[in-house]
């Protein structure tokens, strides 16, 4: 996706709202949110389907609430694969469930943490 395709999608996800999208160059990061303000390194992903399920995930953070990081990863993640349900897009849908598989592989004693127990709940309230 270009800049122009990405912008557009995010706002078609996020309710025909607009969002606000930066570029960044920092390769620690792929993609987070600060304030209300995405926060993308382009370098970072792979493929348009990377861009959409990580876009859906951050669009997902703006639209849920929480105080524990575990559960603000969680709910923005069920969100975004809620949406992209009632949106027709199976295809991020399965990569965003996939995903919670791949945060089970996550080192423990990392700042990924948060992550990790996400998918916990995930695993628990869906097995």
């Amino acid at each position: 996706m270009n800049r122009k395709q990405i912008s557009k999608f995010a706002q078609k996800v996020n309710f025909n709202k607009p969002v606000e999208i930066e570029y960044i160059k920092d390769k620690k990061y792929v993609a987070y949110l600060a304030k209300k303000t995405i926060y993308i390194n382009l370098k970072n992903i792979e493929n348009d389907l990377e861009m959409a399920w990580i876009l859906m995930h951050e669009i997902g953070h703006l639209n849920t609430t929480s105080t524990k990081l575990s559960e603000m990863e969680y709910n923005a993640h069920m969100w975004a694969i809620s949406r992209a349900n009632e949106l027709g897009m199976y295809k991020i849908k399965r990569e965003l469930i996939i995903m919670f598989k791949y945060w089970l592989k996550f080192n423990w004693n990392s700042d990924k943490r948060r992550y990790i127990m996400a998918a916990k709940i995930y695993f628990k309230n869906n097995s």
